[in-house]
């Protein structure tokens, strides 16, 4: 949207009565509740905080859209995350999995997710929870580890600076292409009756390979050598340094993950993820979709 279109509104998403007394004035038939603390590892050094302020948004955002007396005109998304689910569950992973988060950040979007059925079966609000899996952009910082990446695939390239300092290598996430989980988002709330819907690739990728694939397309072939903390990653014709693990990256649960399965949002709204995980790290590296 250009910028003549964009109006902001300043509120603290705790504040019931301002939400409301903002919700009345704007009336939106569509309302995305995106805000949260987005990173895993931090939620670990301040549980507290993130259970303070990612459920009760979401609750105060429902009861002022009742307080506004817009439930039957406001269509409400809540943004949820595969970490909700229990990582000892089979995958692929749907909107029928257990749930079972291993970290504050889980837990916190658990209990937001398990809100828009209170919104829908208590209040009569058409909600939805969107699980989201890892959905990346050229927008992600640097304390995401797919933006850590990109960028040092970029400046590595270029033979400048440190090697990359990474986790567990062997970690794996289902990484899709945010902006098809925009419209997938849209899509569920413009669909005939709401739900809850898994938008995903239903493919898994290891840390490692996301990093393969960022120095490919940067231009430069990765081989990796030893194991465990020892693995380091090196330029396949130079034989630069290029990966090392650092212990201090490892989360203190590093739960795995399974595949997720968007077969609902496929059926119901017509979804489906078409950039796959090589595409989609080259795209990161070019920087498109800014």
């Amino acid at each position: 949207l250009p910028p003549e279109r964009i109006a902001l509104h300043e509120a603290d998403l705790t504040d019931g009565r301002g939400m409301a007394d903002i919700l009345r004035r704007v009336a939106p038939t569509r309302l995305f509740h995106l805000a949260a603390e987005s990173r895993v590892a931090r939620s670990f050094a301040d549980p507290a905080a993130v259970l303070a302020t990612q459920p009760p948004a979401a609750a105060t955002l429902i009861r002022g859209i009742v307080d506004a007396r817009l439930a039957g005109d406001c269509r409400l998304f809540l943004a949820s995350s595969s970490e909700i689910f229990d990582p000892d569950a089979p995958g692929p992973w749907d909107e029928t999995t257990p749930l079972g988060p291993v970290s504050p950040y889980g837990a916190a979007k658990a209990a937001t997710h398990l809100l828009a059925k209170v919104a829908r079966d208590g209040y009569g609000i058409f909600a939805v929870s969107g699980v989201l899996f890892n959905h990346e952009s050229p927008r992600r910082d640097e304390g995401f580890v797919s933006a850590k990446i990109v960028q040092a695939a970029r400046r590595l390239a270029n033979g400048n600076g440190p090697p990359l300092p990474l986790g567990a290598l062997d970690a794996a996430r289902d990484w899709g292409w945010a902006p098809q989980f925009v419209e997938g988002m849209i899509a569920s709330l413009d669909a005939e009756r709401p739900g809850d819907y898994v938008f995903a690739t239903g493919e898994t990728r290891t840390i490692r390979q996301f990093a393969t694939a960022a120095f490919a397309a940067a231009g430069r072939g990765i081989r990796w050598e030893g194991t465990g903390l020892g693995e380091t990653g090196v330029c396949a014709a130079t034989g630069a340094l290029l990966v090392v693990v650092d212990p201090a990256l490892v989360r203190p649960v590093d739960r795995p993950t399974r595949p997720g399965d968007p077969f609902r949002a496929a059926r119901r709204l017509g979804w489906r993820p078409t950039v796959r995980f090589d595409e989609l790290v080259a795209r990161l590296v070019r920087g498109e979709g800014r």
